[in-house]
């Protein structure tokens, strides 16, 4: 049996025992999740309803990303979120699928987050993304996860050089600061590059709108495009911390039989913590190349 037909199986199973969770996460490619998350929602309404026949198109709602930017606004969530706090319009429950969950401005995520806390009753939600990382770890851990798939491990655009880099036992101080100045620089570039594109896609859809805009709306279109801009950044970034945690597996796994392995999977451990403690120094406002700096110095010199 596939692991496609396990989580089939688990699904129907979890119908007929009426132990759904309110908040669900199916992991997978975008081909698959949706048509399984939507014939569930319909198995779940009809099983919660007690009509083995009857359809509810009005209590499955589908949320899907908006406009060219592709991204979850705030106002797309808040009517979700307001919609999930009504009665339901003739099942006895509601059922939201969320597509591309893992792309939510970070304003989007913690509305989303704050009713998850305390889901309405009789309410459920299913989120869908082939990148779970990109959901918020809060967000992740009060799901129910399931995943339909493993996707392939495809190594990103920085493998091969952090490979030379990192292949030494130890690294000098200035090869650090050479390497992190030269990544610093590269995704400062990036960053540009990402603001005159969202900048692009947004004025030639709104141009008119625009100018009727007040202040307030101005504003708050902006700060979207700004969120927007920011998502897809750190995205980058953390196409670069997978590569950085492939180069010490790989290396762990080359040298799983040596003596100095023994003590490897605890080190593992320490990459990973490093890297969530870079990531949320970015968040914080510390420049690229200080949080990799910190990393390197901790782990290789």
């Amino acid at each position: 049996m596939t692991s496609y037909d396990t989580q089939k199986t688990h699904l129907q199973k979890i119908i007929e025992n009426r132990r759904v969770a309110h908040l669900l996460l199916f992991t997978g490619s975008k081909s698959t999740l949706r048509p399984i998350a939507l014939d569930f929602a319909h198995q779940w309404l009809r099983k919660m309803s007690g009509d083995s026949f009857k359809q509810y198109p009005h209590d499955v709602h589908l949320i899907k990303v908006e406009g060219k930017i592709g991204m979850h606004s705030v106002d797309s969530i808040r009517d979700m979120l307001e919609k999930a706090s009504l009665a339901p319009f003739q099942a006895k429950g509601k059922v939201f699928v969320v597509e591309d969950a893992g792309r939510m401005l970070l304003q989007s995520s913690n509305a989303l987050l704050k009713t998850m806390e305390e889901p309405p009753a009789n309410t459920f939600f299913i989120l869908l993304t082939d990148e779970p990382e990109k959901l918020l770890p809060t967000i992740r851990s009060r799901c129910q996860l399931l995943h339909f798939e493993h996707k392939k491990i495809v190594r990103g655009p920085y493998y091969n050089q952090l490979q030379k880099l990192l292949g030494k036992e130890k690294l000098t101080l200035c090869e650090v600061t050479d390497f992190c100045n030269e990544v610093h620089k590269s995704f400062e570039e990036k960053r540009k590059e990402i603001e005159i594109e969202f900048n692009g896609i947004t004025l030639g859809i709104t141009k008119e709108i625009l100018k009727e805009m007040n202040a307030q709306q101005r504003q708050k279109h902006d700060q979207e495009v700004e969120g927007a801009c920011s998502t897809k950044w750190m995205q980058e970034v953390m196409v670069l911390f997978c590569d950085i945690g492939f180069v010490y597996r790989d290396a762990y796994l080359q040298n799983i039989q040596e003596e100095a392995a023994r003590n490897a999977g605890f080190q593992l451990e320490k990459v990973q913590k490093g890297l969530m403690q870079a990531k949320l120094a970015i968040e914080r406002s510390t420049p690229l190349k200080n949080a990799l700096q910190t990393f390197f110095l901790r782990h290789n010199v």
